[in-house]
């Protein structure tokens, strides 16, 4: 389960990270 969640937030991590590139 802490792997999933880990590769969960890193996932959200990167979107976010992408999202503020863009705007």
């Amino acid at each position: 389960m802490d792997i999933v969640i880990v590769v969960t937030q890193s996932n959200n991590v990167k979107l976010f990270v992408y999202l503020r590139k863009k705007t």
